[in-house]
């Protein structure tokens, strides 16, 4: 009797963790092509927000490729609230990987803006998937580049460098 109980036993437990293995997979799965990215500004963790945390959308044509991270906002001495956010625009090559152009960066945080350093910046597309309707495209992509203020004696200037992983960003492509 005890032999049969503990068979019993010991299939229910078998039977109920491959279920709970099975259903695990598939969340695993469906999360594995969910937006995600991490940004760092100067080696610190750039904090998004937690939801509508990014845009994409092709703009100029469908010639640029613009990218928005809205970080959460910083309030000052004073009480005032201003945005954080980072905005990279880069040049749309249809379903090419590698390399492309940076045309702007802009990061703003304090009420600062902080402006994309020519010829220092990069994003490298790892991944890219047009949607069956054209509508959009799902990318993954490396960044790097280099932003400072801008200032009459720019020699004193330091520069930020901008830095991270996007993966799953879904493109949007504006109606025609």
């Amino acid at each position: 009797m005890k032999k049969i109980s503990t068979l019993a036993l010991l299939a229910a437990v078998l039977l109920l963790s491959e279920s709970f293995t099975g259903n695990s997979a598939a969340k695993t799965s469906a999360r594995k092509n969910f937006p995600s990215f991490a940004l760092t500004v100067d080696t610190a963790p750039f904090e998004v927000k937690a939801l509508n945390n990014y845009s994409a959308q092709l703009i100029n044509n469908s010639r640029t490729a613009s990218i928005t991270f809205s970080g959460n906002d910083v309030r000052d001495n004073a009480g005032q609230v201003y945005p954080t956010k980072i905005q990279i625009d880069y040049t749309m090559r249809d379903a090419a990987l590698g390399d492309v152009n940076v045309e702007k960066v802009t990061y703003e945080y304090n009420n600062q803006k902080y402006n994309f350093v020519p010829g220092t910046g990069f994003v490298s597309i790892t991944k890219m998937k047009w949607a069956a309707d054209r509508k959009s495209f799902v990318m993954s992509a490396d960044i790097f580049c280099k932003v400072k203020k801008t200032y009459l004696m720019e020699e004193f200037v330091p520069v930020l460098v901008l830095r991270g992983s996007v993966q799953y960003l879904t493109v949007s492509v504006p109606a025609s």
